[in-house]
């Protein structure tokens, strides 16, 4: 009855250390996603910015989800360079507060000689991170 009963608390404690290193492991990983997804819309961003700046349609097409031609590419570049716009880097990086899994980023940019902040959206639809607007 003694050995019946020890294996019971035995095989109890041991079921409660597999469910707490299960728990752990699982906050572990909310943790790590937690912390790679800001990093990867930041990245998105980065890599918009830097497509705008080297006047790259095919990597802009990739990274933006309204550029779906070489043309409308070229008329957004063409935009970009009648008005001398420049980015600047992002000021600020947060959740999009309406519970959609995108990123909202303020960037600097110079149009006109005249600096202001832009938003943009970045979102994660399963096909990589993309900019929205």
């Amino acid at each position: 009855m003694k050995k019946t009963r020890l294996a019971v608390q035995l095989s109890g404690l041991l079921v409660l250390g597999l469910l707490g290193a299960s728990a752990t492991r699982a906050e572990s990983t909310r943790r790590t996603d937690g912390e790679a997804e800001p990093r990867a819309a930041l990245a998105a961003v980065n890599e918009y910015l830097a497509a705008v700046e080297a006047k790259s349609c095919p990597r802009l097409m990739v990274i933006t989800s309204w550029l779906h031609s070489e043309e409308a590419c070229e008329n957004e570049l063409g935009e970009f360079a009648r008005h001398h716009a420049r980015f600047g880097k992002v000021a600020k990086l947060a959740k999009d507060g309406r519970g959609t899994g995108a990123w909202l980023a303020t960037a600097r940019l110079s149009k006109d000689g005249r600096e202001r902040e832009i938003l943009l959206r970045i979102e994660n639809r399963g096909r990589g991170w993309q900019i929205q607007s």
